[in-house]
């Protein structure tokens, strides 16, 4: 499918779309490019954790200011539901907790430098992709030649396109909390387990001294977990007796589309919309990073087709991989987790993880845990089960 292309619209102002129109702009593209973001302000409201690994930060632009950087973390300490842990930690830097409201504004400053048209506080109500127009919220249409829908988790318009919904959105909320109690400023903790998550995680992020980021992304309930959480949990509740919570974010992550159609006609996608996450977090920045280049490329091109390409070609295997382990992990119930939990620490997870483990490309480290641990797996009903399901939902 080859088009002429002389403009292109954006539907979406965080962090997919603007990079989108930064690396055509990178390219020299001589068309238009309109970004309609529907909200007034550019990075609110904030709906992302905002851990992200080094290598991220120079995907998404190597001259981030050093000030969108709120703290440097070394590692994560995974606590099962017996209250056992396991500690991943490197001796350097990995991971940064990044202030997502100013990265969004960063980023459209760049854009508009480069010469994108950014229209704020203007959704895209209804789409003719048979007119190439857009009805906005003005009442007024638009007219588009390439359209690039990145919408975040919202599906009205790919919908419209005949798109199944998402699978594996999970609505997440989290707390910035201050007076957080044995606070390792450079250790992320990670929570798993039926109480804390259906479908994921909690989670407890460092700001600063005493200051932390908690929150949990589940399919149901994610108030009352989090509540139980920091009010109810025998143990965590005392690190919390004393803690103010300063701000409140909600959201959603996607978990389980590795396999998702993102180019229909001259229609493409790309960030959480196009399942471009990781299945094993929800975390989404760093690929998002990459399939912006793939697909600056294929406009460039005047060939959308290329974008898919080169999207399944990278990121197939990884993210087929990913899936497994998420849906391995979501078929787990409390007993079975704590099997696992006893198997990774006899199969030495906690130095292989730390010297091979990549936050942003797992399937080599996932693989080699699974070697390690495959015989006591297949000898365990709990666990066997499970990955033989995991393994089928991923491939087929």
């Amino acid at each position: 499918m080859r088009k002429e292309v002389n403009s292109v619209t954006i539907i979406g102002g965080g962090p997919a779309g603007l990079k989108t129109a930064i690396e055509l702009l990178k390219r020299n593209f001589k068309g238009s490019i309109t970004i309609f973001e529907e909200d007034k302000e550019i990075g609110k409201p904030t709906h992302c954790a905002g851990l992200v690994s080094l290598d991220c930060i120079n995907m998404l632009d190597q001259n981030i200011p050093r000030t969108l950087i709120v703290n440097r973390i070394k590692g994560a300490k995974i606590f099962f539901p017996n209250n056992r842990e396991l500690i991943v930690s490197k001796n350097r830097y990995i991971a940064a907790v990044i202030d997502r409201e100013n990265l969004d504004k960063y980023l459209a400053e760049q854009a508009m430098l480069r010469g994108a048209n950014l229209v704020k506080g203007i959704k895209v109500c209804d789409l003719d992709i048979v007119r190439h127009k857009l009805l906005l919220s003005n009442k007024e249409t638009h007219s588009f030649n390439t359209l690039v829908i990145a919408s975040g988790v919202k599906e009205r318009l790919t919908k419209k396109l005949g798109l199944r919904e998402l699978k594996g959105k999970l609505p997440a909320l989290q707390w910035d909390m201050v007076g957080v109690k044995d606070l390792d400023p450079k250790i992320v903790e990670i929570y798993l387990g039926s109480r804390f998550s259906e479908g994921l995680f909690a989670w407890i992020i460092p700001l600063d001294e005493g200051k932390a980021r908690v929150g949990v992304a589940t399919l149901k309930d994610p108030l009352s977990r989090l509540t139980y959480m920091v009010t109810r949990h025998p143990l965590l509740s005392q690190r919390f007796s004393h803690a103010k919570r300063i701000k409140t974010y909600g959201g959603a992550v996607i978990t389980l589309e590795a396999k998702r159609k993102i180019v229909k006609d001259n229609v493409s996608l790309i960030g959480d919309i196009a399942g471009q996450t990781k299945p094993t977090t929800g975390g989404g920045l760093y690929y998002l990073s990459l399939a912006a280049s793939y697909l600056a490329d294929a406009i460039s091109k005047n060939c959308l087709g290329f974008y898919e390409k080169m999207w399944k070609k990278a990121m197939e295997k990884e993210l087929k991989i990913q899936l497994a382990l998420r849906l391995f992990l979501n078929n787990l119930n409390d007993n079975a987790l704590i099997s696992l939990y006893k198997i990774l620490k006899d199969t030495d997870f906690e130095r292989i993880a730390s010297v091979k483990g990549d936050m942003d490309f797992q399937s080599n480290i996932i693989g080699k845990l699974m070697l390690s641990g495959l015989g006591k797996v297949l000898l365990n009903p709990q666990l066997l089960f499970p990955l033989v399901s995991a393994l089928a939902g991923a491939i087929f």
